[in-house]
């Protein structure tokens, strides 16, 4: 049974037995992520509603379909990336909105004591500027820095609010000191993928996840996202929403 969770931004995320999650690969924390987290506006609304301004009360949701090779996308074996990390869909009932499908490149950086300061030159920006190549409608690169409880001068004092309904309402409850591990780290992140100037269309986000333990249960502390959002890609192609379709046919027909 998934056990209980906990959440800073009101992201609700039930954890599964198992790994920690700094222990897990980039696909099983995607996987775990897609599975655990009841909110998942925090680590892909950078490509989904504030984007496509599609919304829930009209019927809008979203199919996720991760690690899908080139060739099955009709791409060349050759090229960057090899595997389309994650493709977003959005769909209203058995209507798939193509036109706005996002291709996700995924990167996982791993922060313990005492290399806090840890940096990765696997910032995603070549395998995005494919995406974008390729012709992908939206492009994103979404960072996932999965941290250990920080170092003391990490901790301090912040304002303190509980989620109290099902809608995300937030109530203010006073201060407290916080790990702001997670927060100092997206920020950093952000900053260095920004530094290397990507494409202005590509979406990026940078979200920090920490495993946390309590007396009778384990939890996820989602950090705030931070980033900027995807535009649409200006070399979109007609011949890439074709074979997205062409995927998803074969896909519900089992012969993916």
């Amino acid at each position: 049974m998934p056990e209980s969770e906990t959440s800073e931004g009101g992201s609700g995320f039930r954890r599964t037995p198992g790994k920690q999650l700094y222990d897990m690969t980039e696909h099983e924390l995607v996987s775990e992520i897609l599975f655990g987290s009841a909110r998942l506006y925090e680590f892909f609304g950078f490509v989904m509603t504030d984007v496509h301004g599609l919304k829930a009360a009209d019927g809008w949701e979203y199919v996720f379909l991760g690690n899908i090779p080139r060739t099955d996308l009709g791409l060349s074996r050759l090229g960057q990336p090899g595997d389309i990390d994650l493709l977003i869909i959005p769909h209203q009932g058995n209507k798939f909105h193509l036109g706005k499908a996002a291709a996700i490149e995924i990167k996982r950086l791993s922060l313990k004591a005492p290399r806090w300061n840890k940096s990765t030159d696997r910032l995603g920006i070549t395998q995005a500027n494919g995406l974008l190549e390729a012709g992908f409608p939206y492009v994103g690169i979404l960072h996932l820095i999965v941290h250990d409880r920080g170092p003391d001068e990490n901790h301090k004092p912040v304002m303190a609010a509980r989620v109290v309904d099902q809608d995300g309402t937030m109530e203010i409850e006073g201060s407290s000191v916080t790990d702001m591990t997670g927060y100092i780290s997206s920020e950093r992140q952000l900053g260095r993928l920004l530094a290397h100037k990507p494409d202005p269309v590509i979406g990026l986000n940078c979200v920090s996840l920490c495993d946390v333990e309590q007396s009778t249960h384990r939890g996820v502390i989602v950090g705030m996202p931070n980033g900027r959002p995807a535009k649409r890609n200006p070399k979109a192609s007609l011949a890439c929403v074709r074979q997205i379709s062409s995927f998803m046919e074969r896909l519900a027909a089992g012969a993916v």
